[in-house]
């Protein structure tokens, strides 16, 4: 089971190599998401026979403040806030680095999780996350070298973690417990605690897959058709409704392999998009740095 680790991972990885602002990486961005905020729209009008109207302005020019995308929406801030974070990072001592992130540990996990604390953050669905995993992932970056000696510490601490995860999860669908949700919380010190001892873990490996790498960036795509609003919530409509007669068993395995079939296509059709749009993102991108540099 993945534990919910997924985003802290990839804020991680960005802390750990650190985000650039550039207005190639803006632009790259804000095409993706409009190219396929308007697919997920029309599909939406196809699927559903809606009518065409401004939702289809705002999922094409207004993506980032009325999509249904919050994890775009916390990493443009984490982009555009960059310069400040990085030149903050890179300018502490180890002793301040370390007093910011007990510091923000203090914010996210016990006011925030714990007491559910608004003006700090009560599900980790947010910007503060953001900047949390990403002071870890510089931390771990700046001062701890990759030890394969403690991979199996790493490796044990991740598979605690997902049996606890795993227990409090089934016990709170059980139960019907009010706060069922609070497992799937990205700030749960749970899920925290995985996330970081997962990195740590494949930090001790050295290897590259040309395959991997190739079908990499088809990642985004994927993440923002399912989860546009319109697109995904036909989606799970179709399997729900195709798989509920099923068997448990063969319903699980159908489920699977339309995922594997779904995200397989949208990585080799974003490889079309990426080649389409690079040429004009990259002469965009030159003309605006001539005009007024952000770096």
């Amino acid at each position: 089971m993945d534990l919910y680790i997924g985003v802290n991972c990839f804020i991680l990885i960005s802390g750990y190599y650190g985000v650039k602002l550039r207005w190639k990486n803006l632009l790259s961005l804000f095409i993706a998401c409009a190219i396929y905020g308007v697919v997920g729209y029309l599909f939406h009008i196809w699927y559903d026979g809606a009518s065409i109207g401004k939702s289809l302005i705002c999922n094409s020019l207004l993506l980032f403040s009325h999509s249904s995308w919050w994890y775009i929406n916390c990493y443009l801030i984490l982009l555009l806030v960059s310069p400040l974070l990085n030149a903050g990072i890179e300018r502490m001592s180890k002793h301040q680095h370390q007093v910011t992130i007990v510091g923000l540990t203090i914010c996210q996990i016990y006011f925030g999780y714990f007491w559910c604390q608004c003006m700090f953050d009560d599900g980790g669905y947010s910007f503060m996350q953001f900047l949390y995993m990403y002071i870890i992932g510089a931390y771990i970056h700046k001062y701890t070298t990759p030890s394969k000696q403690k991979r199996n510490i790493y490796f044990w601490i991740y598979v605690i973690c997902a049996l606890i995860w795993g227990t409090i999860s089934c016990l709170s669908h059980r139960y019907s417990i009010d706060d069922w949700w609070r497992p799937i919380c990205y700030n749960n010190p749970i899920v925290v605690i995985a996330a970081v001892s997962f990195f740590l873990y494949f930090q001790t490996f050295t290897f590259t897959n040309k395959i991997i790498n190739w079908l990499a960036p088809g990642t985004l795509a994927a993440y923002l058709i399912q989860d546009q609003y319109y697109f995904g919530s036909a989606l799970y409509r179709f399997v729900h409704e195709n798989t509920l007669t099923l068997s448990p068993y063969t319903r699980l395995a159908t489920a699977v392999g339309i995922s594997i079939v779904f995200l397989a296509g949208v990585m080799i059709l974003d490889k079309g998009r990426i080649r389409m749009c690079t040429p004009i993102i990259t002469n965009t991108a030159k003309k605006l740095d001539d005009l007024i540099a952000i770096n």
